[in-house]
């Protein structure tokens, strides 16, 4: 079983890739998404955003953290429907 859940709260997203551009603030030449889902607990954070219907998953963001002692890690990966996929690492908070 994993640790508590919560979901978060995401203030802003601005994805580029494969020439196309997707926001959740509706920036001109950008396709509008919104956050369907956000939950981060001690081991793992997770975020689909959505298109603007709710019909269908756009982008997949999937990280896993790990600590130990002073030391943060946090790495997974982003996948794009239709464009990619890619290895993502996170700076220390």
């Amino acid at each position: 079983m994993f640790g508590h859940t919560a979901v978060i709260a995401v203030a802003r997203v601005w994805l580029d890739a494969g020439g196309k551009t997707w926001t959740t603030d509706r920036q001109p030449g950008s396709t509008k998404v919104i956050v369907g889902q956000a939950f981060e607990d001690d081991e793992r954070m997770l975020i689909d955003l959505t298109d603007e219907g709710l019909s269908s998953i756009v982008a997949r963001l999937r990280l896993v953290k790990a600590s130990e002692q002073s030391s943060f890690a946090m790495g997974g990966t982003l996948s794009i429907d239709g464009v990619g996929a890619w290895a993502v690492t996170c700076p220390e908070p």
